[in-house]
């Protein structure tokens, strides 16, 4: 079966209803091909996508106070169970965090593992202006560590690119710098040694990463090492980006993803497809597009057959 790690459900109920604020999932990066369930479905039978990871992306519920950030929460990872529960063995999801407050992360932690029987959890690259390495996030890591959890990141559209930026490069460029920051600050703090059992995904093939791995390398002798502990999702890059990762990080730390719905139909094809043309073997490819996301998140032996 074939796993896409990184796609997103934006349910109304959510986004209108309790964060109201319906705009806040596009930011200037509008899925081109926002569909309803059943149209999902049915591209991923057509195009052969066994399973989908799904995850709130950037509109997490970080606000101000611990209690309304924790119901949102709770509302959001409710909604997603259901529907996970309506299509079993095809649509899997990841949890929401009311951060940045701690307590009320916990407690949410443990009823998407126990109550809601999620997949992982994710969050923003940086939350509310805080870094992911920040000492007061450490009780996740160590909570999640503990249960040998998926923690994703996602850019949020921290990059200030200027008050009109007609181009949109706060996501065509600004994603992948955070992205880049993020995957090397917790690179830099040692995360991925300290929790040895945290699985973490940094999406976009790690930003610019691998660009600049040797010069972090020469200037923080491990950075590298700790590089490879972590995974990173396929999307939206191409081979020769494929190929420059796997010489910086390597190609067993690959998942297939797509970020749909934020792609026409065209680019949703590609980025299930160009891993194909790297140039991997194929028990590489094997890896890539299912085996190791089906091991990774617990989807189940069936998973690991390619589509």
């Amino acid at each position: 079966m074939v796993i896409d790690v990184h796609a997103h459900y934006f349910p109304d109920a959510y986004v209108i209803d309790v964060m109201n604020r319906p705009d806040i999932p596009h930011k200037g990066a509008a899925p081109l091909h926002d569909v309803g369930i059943a149209e999902r479905l049915e591209d991923m039978e057509r195009l052969g996508i066994g399973a989908q990871v799904l995850s709130l992306g950037l509109l997490q519920p970080y606000l101000e106070g611990a209690e309304e950030s924790a119901h949102a929460a709770r509302v959001a990872n409710d909604l997603y169970a259901d529907l996970c529960r309506e299509h079993p063995g095809t649509l899997f999801s990841l949890g929401a965090l009311p951060l940045p407050h701690v307590d009320a992360s916990l407690a949410e932690i443990e009823r998407c593992f126990g109550e809601l029987g999620m997949r992982g959890v994710g969050v923003t690259c940086s939350v509310n202006g805080r870094e992911l390495d920040d000492p007061v996030f450490e009780p996740v890591f160590e909570e999640l560590n503990r249960r040998g959890a998926v923690l994703t990141v996602h850019p949020n559209g921290a990059v200030d690119t200027g008050p009109e930026d007609n181009y949109r490069l706060n996501w065509v460029a600004g994603a992948l710098f955070e992205d880049t920051l993020c995957a090397l600050r917790l690179a830099l703090a040692r995360i991925p040694e300290r929790y040895p059992d945290l699985q973490l995904v940094v999406p976009h093939l790690g930003g610019t990463v691998p660009y600049l791995v040797n010069r972090v390398e020469r200037l923080n002798p491990g950075t590298q090492a700790m590089l490879r502990k972590m995974w990173f999702d396929t999307i939206p890059a191409g081979p020769l980006a494929a190929q420059c990762f796997d010489a910086a990080v390597g190609a067993d730390r690959l998942l297939l993803g797509s970020d749909f719905p934020f792609a026409n139909q065209r680019g949703y094809e590609h980025r299930l497809s160009y891993i194909s043309d790297v140039g991997f073997d194929a028990e590489q490819v094997r890896q890539i597009r299912g085996e190791r996301a089906a091991a990774l998140l617990g989807v189940g032996a069936e998973a690991g057959a390619a589509a």
